[in-house]
């Protein structure tokens, strides 16, 4: 393969030939055709029948002119010799380095209270080795510092930077690993063979279709602040991943609404503190689901 920008009359030779063990061969002849290129073009000629096993192959661009005219003859670049087999521009690695690559970041849940798989993220890979790019593949198992192999492998061949494992089995500790896989062919990646890294790096999650009603929020703390507002705060309670906060002017239980909710164990009632009403409060832990506790 060669890129080239040729130009010559109809009285001037171009050509091109191969030498093998001092015989030589013509790959092109103008033939007495004027050429006028005013960009590089790419060129692919098959020297396979008289280059295979030979020792040496040598290039010449031969140029012959009958002096008239003015002509910038052979303009030539990227010149490139390779096995026909192989891509036109992948790069020949023999897989001699793997692919820089830091592992698996993290695996959520997509739906804590429902089989909807969990979902596996990770940063690109740094660099493919001695391959052009690659892919990445993804295990699983349900043991910590597991190795990968056939047996527990989810996907490969991934192009994106996470991956939704929709068959992860419900209510167990999953264990997850991420690996790269350059683009080469001569490695045991899975899904071309190429060069793969060996980080060991894991992440851990739980697919649950179902959440622990949180226990009950025990005493809470009422302080009047400044005579401005009202400040609550509690102790946080188990299965809770955020608590709900109910007032009433009344101890009547029938009689509470919602005042609003919160991710923490502290609430501001901005600017209830400054009239001489009676307020009652409760609140209530808030399970992923949604549900509340007593």
């Amino acid at each position: 393969m060669y890129h080239r920008m040729l130009n010559n009359g109809s009285s001037d030779d171009a050509a091109l030939w191969f030498r093998t063990n001092g015989v030589g061969r013509p790959a092109f002849l103008s033939q007495g055709q004027s050429t006028s290129e005013s960009s590089f073009q790419s060129e692919t000629v098959d020297i396979s029948n008289f280059a295979d096993g030979a020792a040496t192959v040598q290039l010449e661009f031969q140029q012959a002119s009958d002096g008239s005219g003015q002509y910038s003859g052979w303009n030539v670049d990227d010149i490139i010799l390779k096995d026909g087999s192989l891509p036109d521009f992948a790069e020949c690695g023999s897989c001699a380095t793997p692919p820089s690559f830091a592992g698996a970041v993290s695996a959520a849940d997509n739906d804590a209270c429902g089989s909807t798989g969990v979902t596996v993220s990770w940063e690109p890979a740094v660099a493919w080795g001695s391959g052009a790019a690659g892919t990445y593949a993804l295990y699983r198992d349900t043991v910590p510092g597991f190795t990968p192999f056939a047996g527990n492998l989810v996907a490969a061949g991934i192009t994106t930077l996470s991956y939704n494992d929709l068959t992860a089995p419900n209510d167990t500790v999953l264990y997850y690993m991420v690996r790269s896989e350059n683009d080469e062919g001569c490695g045991t990646g899975p899904n071309n063979s190429g060069a793969t890294d060996a980080n060991n790096s894991t992440v851990q999650v739980s697919e649950t279709t179902a959440q622990s009603i949180p226990a009950e929020v025990g005493s809470v703390r009422v302080d009047l602040i400044g005579n401005a507002h009202v400040r609550l705060d509690w102790n946080a309670v188990t299965s809770a991943t955020g608590y709900r906060i109910y007032r009433s002017l009344s101890a009547d239980p029938g009689s509470f609404g919602l005042l609003g909710d919160t991710g923490s164990t502290l609430y501001e009632d901005i600017g209830q503190g400054v009239g001489a009403d009676n307020y009652y409060y409760q609140v209530l832990g808030v399970n992923a689901c949604g549900q509340e506790g007593d």
